[in-house]
C-alpha cells in the first residue's frame, strides 16, 4: 500500500470535512458544548468539594455540642450510634466525576437505615448517556452523545460524496489501487475527527486540571489521561462506522440515515433498555419493605435482649451492672447484626446482579462500553459504590459497639473528637483500574476494527463508475 498516496488523500479527506459550513459548524458546535461543560463541571465539583469541607466541619461542631451536654463525671456510654450527629457521607470521587455529572450515572449516595447503610434508588441509579447529558452537562456524555454523532456528521459522505461528485471515478483513473483509497479516507476520517472533537475536548480537561475540577495528582492525572485515550477510542469507532456506512450505501443522505439509526440504537437505546432489563431481571426490595425487616428485626432483637436480661437477673439475684450489662449489650449486637446482614442479602445481590447485567450489555454497546468505562474512571462506578457501602456499614457498627468496648476496656470520662473511630474508607488505587481499562480500550479498538473490515469488503465489490454511468 503506498502510504504517501494514502496520506494524500487524507488530507483531501480531512480538508473536505473541516472546510466550509459544515466544519465550522460541527467545530463551534462542539467547542461550546465543551466550554459549558467545563464551566459547570468546575462549579459543580467545587460545590462538592466545599459541601465536603462543611460537612465535616459541621460533625466536629455538632459533636462538640453533644458532648457539652454530659458533664464530665456523668458521662455514660450511651448509644453513640444512633445519637451522635456524624453522617458518613460520599468523599469526593477519585477524579470528581470528570468533572462532574459521571456520579449521576452509577448511583453514589448512600444512608444509613437502622444499623445497616444502603444506596438510596432514583435518578443516581440510572445509568444512559442521555441521562448523564442531560442530568449534568459533563465530557463524558457529551463524547457518548454529541460526539458520536458529530463524528458521524464529519465522515458520512467520505466514499459515497466523491461518487456523487463524480470524482470518485477519476481517482481511480490513477495508478491506485482500492486499499489505499479507502486507507486514506479512513485516516482523513479519524484526522478530522482529531482535530474537530478530541482536541477542543482535552483542552477542556487541561482547564478541569487546571482549575482543580479534577484533582492534579498523579490519580487524578493517570484518570484524565485515560478517559481521553478511552474518548479518543470511542470517537474513532464513530469515524469508522461513518466510513463503513458510506461505502456501504448508495447515497450520503442514505448513509447519515442509517448512522443516525446506529446512532439511536447504540448511544440511546441499547443503554435504556440495558438498565432497564438489569432492573426486571434482579428487582431491588422496595425500601419500605427493607425498613419494616428491619424494625421487625430491632423487636426482636430487643425482645432477645429483655429475655436474657431476666435471665441474669434470676440467676444474680441482680440486674446486670458494669462491664456484664457492657459485653450483655456487645452480644446483642452481633446477633442483630447477622441478622440485618441475611435480610439485605438479598439487596446486595441484586446490586451486583444488576452490575452483571450491565457489563454484559457493554458488549454489544460500544457507547455503553465507553459509559461504563467514564464512571470507572471518574470513580462512580457500581464497584466502588459497593465498597463505599461495606465501608460505611462497617463504619456504623463501629460507632455503635465503641462506645461499650471504651467502657470494657476501663476507659472513663467524655469522649474527644480524635477519639472518635475514623471512617475505614480508602480510595482504590488508580493502577487497580488498569485491567478493566485496557480490556474496555481493547474492545473498543475491536469494534473499530470491525467496522473497517466491513467497509474494506464492502468497497472491494465498490462500483467505482461515474454515478448514472
Amino acid at each position: 500500500m503506498p502510504l504517501p498516496l494514502a496520506l494524500v488523500i487524507a488530507h483531501r479527506q480531512a480538508d473536505t470535512a473541516l472546510a466550509g459550513r459544515r466544519g465550522l459548524l460541527v467545530i463551534a458546535f462542539w467547542t461550546l458544548l465543551v466550554a459549558l461543560a467545563c464551566w459547570s463541571g468546575a462549579v459543580a465539583a467545587g460545590g462538592e468539594r466545599a459541601a465536603y469541607v462543611a460537612g465535616e466541619q459541621a460533625a466536629e461542631a455538632a459533636f462538640a455540642d453533644w458532648r457539652a451536654a454530659y458533664e464530665s463525671d456523668r458521662w455514660l456510654p450511651v448509644q453513640l450510634g444512633a445519637e451522635h450527629p456524624i453522617v458518613m457521607h460520599l468523599p469526593p470521587a477519585p477524579a470528581r466525576a470528570l468533572a462532574a455529572g459521571a456520579a449521576d450515572a452509577a448511583g453514589a449516595w448512600a444512608q444509613p437505615a437502622g444499623y445497616h447503610v444502603r444506596e438510596l434508588e432514583g435518578r443516581k441509579g440510572e445509568l444512559t448517556p442521555l441521562g448523564a447529558l442531560f442530568g449534568a452537562l459533563d465530557p463524558a456524555g457529551l463524547v457518548a452523545v454529541a460526539g458520536a454523532l458529530l463524528a458521524i456528521a464529519l465522515g458520512y459522505d467520505a466514499v459515497s460524496g466523491e461518487k456523487e461528485r463524480g470524482t470518485l471515478a477519476l481517482h481511480f483513473a490513477n495508478p491506485i489501487d482500492r486499499r489505499t483509497f479507502l486507507a486514506g479516507k479512513l485516516l482523513g476520517a479519524f484526522w478530522a475527527t482529531l482535530v474537530a472533537l478530541w482536541l477542543p475536548l482535552g483542552l477542556g480537561l487541561l482547564v478541569l486540571l487546571a482549575t482543580g475540577a479534577v484533582p492534579a495528582g498523579p490519580g487524578g492525572l493517570a484518570r484524565t489521561g485515560a478517559f481521553a485515550a478511552v474518548a479518543l477510542a470511542y470517537l474513532a469507532f464513530w469515524s469508522a462506522a461513518a466510513v463503513t456506512a458510506s461505502t456501504l450505501a448508495r447515497s450520503s443522505a442514505a448513509a447519515f440515515v442509517g448512522l443516525v439509526g446506529l446512532w439511536l440504537v447504540l448511544a440511546i437505546a441499547a443503554p435504556k433498555v440495558a438498565v432497564a432489563h438489569a432492573a426486571s431481571r434482579h428487582p431491588v426490595p422496595a425500601p419500605a419493605a427493607l425498613a419494616q425487616a428491619l424494625s421487625g428485626l430491632r423487636e426482636e432483637a430487643n425482645k432477645q435482649y429483655r429475655l436474657r436480661f431476666d435471665a441474669f437477673k434470676a440467676q444474680h439475684k441482680a440486674p446486670p451492672a458494669g462491664k456484664d450489662v457492657q459485653q450483655m449489650r456487645l452480644d446483642y449486637y452481633a446477633g442483630y447484626f447477622a441478622a440485618i446482614d441475611r435480610a439485605t442479602a438479598p439487596h446486595t445481590a441484586a446490586l451486583a446482579g444488576r452490575q452483571g447485567v450491565l457489563e454484559a450489555a457493554a458488549a454489544f454497546s460500544p457507547a455503553f462500553g465507553f459509559q461504563l468505562a467514564a464512571a470507572e474512571l471518574a470513580g462512580t462506578d457500581g464497584a466502588r459504590h459497593r465498597r463505599f457501602i461495606a465501608a460505611a456499614d462497617a463504619y456504623a457498627r463501629e460507632l455503635r459497639l465503641w462506645p461499650d468496648r471504651r467502657a470494657i476496656a476501663g476507659v472513663k470520662g467524655r469522649p474527644t473528637w480524635a477519639e472518635l473511630p475514623r471512617p475505614g474508607y480508602r480510595e482504590a488505587a488508580s493502577s487497580a483500574l488498569a485491567p478493566t481499562f485496557f480490556r474496555r480500550l481493547l474492545w473498543l479498538f475491536a469494534a473499530c476494527l470491525t467496522a473497517l473490515a466491513i467497509a474494506g469488503l464492502a468497497f472491494a465489490r465498490y462500483d467505482l463508475r461515474l454515478q448514472g454511468a
